[in-house]
């Protein structure tokens, strides 16, 4: 189970071990389970916002469980974005949330380039964008340098992180 395949990450003596929560099952016993068998590795929760309900209480269990973040995703890759299934005033209250339990927060799902400066705006920790990184946007295609620099000029106009900041 989860406490399995964190021990089996762990153990290649990766610094982090990202975990996913999706639908089904009880979270908060895999959250405990990952916090128990992650060895010397910090933890981070993903939670799969098209398959689950990011709800507070689970913020609050990572945070208990010595999580280092926490990361609001999706899960079907269906052409949908994160955007698509949770509107952004609830992205900033998710952001908020993970502050103040002492967590960093990250926002990833399908993002698009016109996705990034909006949600960089919000303030996040991390934001996830292997698709918009590639070349016609497909996360299975090749990273494109143009699409690289836009990346990061929508995240430096967005007055988040200074403009000589290394991305």
């Amino acid at each position: 189970g989860v406490a399995t395949a964190v021990a089996g990450v762990a153990a290649t003596g990766v610094d982090i071990v990202k975990m996913g929560i999706g639908a089904g099952g009880d979270p908060r016993t895999c959250i405990a389970a990952a916090a128990n068998s992650r060895g010397a590795a910090a933890l981070v929760g993903v939670i799969l916002a098209d398959l689950t309900d990011p709800s507070p209480e689970l913020v609050c269990a990572m945070a208990d469980a010595g999580f280092i973040g926490v990361m609001l995703d999706t899960g079907l890759k269906d052409g949908r974005t994160l955007r698509d299934h949770v509107p952004d005033d609830a992205l900033a209250d998710f952001i908020g949330r993970a502050r103040d339990a002492g967590l960093w927060a990250g926002l990833a799902g399908s993002l698009r380039l016109a996705d990034i400066a909006p949600l960089a705006m919000l303030g996040p920790s991390i934001l996830g964008c292997r698709g918009a990184l590639c070349r016609g946007g497909a996360r299975g295609d090749g990273s494109d340098a143009g699409r690289v620099a836009e990346v990061v000029r929508s995240v430096t106009v967005s007055g988040r992180v200074p403009a000589d900041t290394a991305m």
